[in-house]
């Protein structure tokens, strides 16, 4: 068990049934798991970089350098994302995508360090970054490229008409 005898996640409320379920399946994932492995994961729900949370949980530094090739094996990932489901939940994720299609951000217009004015524009470039997010986890693209065979001569009226011409 970590420090204080408690195990990763404990101590957290469920909020709904979605939540419930991810904390019992948190609890049965780190029962599975080593105690640095635990320890490691207590760190990085903390909030503390993957360095210094390996090295507290006691692996070397040579091995805290490298923590996601050595420490995260695929059952310390799976805790986490259960941990990650426990704490946070799915409707709050989705809330806060949407609001970043929504972004804004406000341009101030200073003169020799007085505040002229300020104008509240799009940020475009947030909200790109929000779409490809909403995108990739919403399953709307496909993340690896389709090779396309074809035979024949591409015209514009085959690229219309979805018919490609014999040579």
């Amino acid at each position: 068990m970590p420090r204080g005898g408690k195990r990763a996640g404990a101590g957290r409320k469920a909020t709904n049934k979605a939540t419930a379920k991810a904390a019992a399946k948190l609890d049965a994932l780190a029962e599975k798991l080593s105690l640095r492995h635990r320890l490691y994961l207590e760190g990085r729900s903390a909030g503390k970089s993957k360095f210094q949370s390996a090295l507290d949980a006691g692996y070397a530094e040579s091995v805290a350098r490298t923590a996601k090739e050595h420490i995260e094996t695929p059952d310390v990932q799976k805790a986490f994302a259960a941990l990650i489901q426990a704490v946070i939940p799915a409707e709050k994720i989705v809330a806060r995508i949407a609001e970043g299609l929504d972004a804004m951000e406000t341009k101030v217009f200073q003169f020799q360090g007085m505040q002229m004015d300020s104008v509240d524009m799009i940020a475009w470039g947030e909200r790109r970054e929000y779409a490809k997010m909403a995108a990739e986890y919403g399953e709307y693209f496909v993340t690896s490229p389709q090779k396309i065979v074809h035979s024949g001569k591409v015209t514009l009226e085959s690229l219309v008409c979805g018919e490609t011409e014999e040579e």
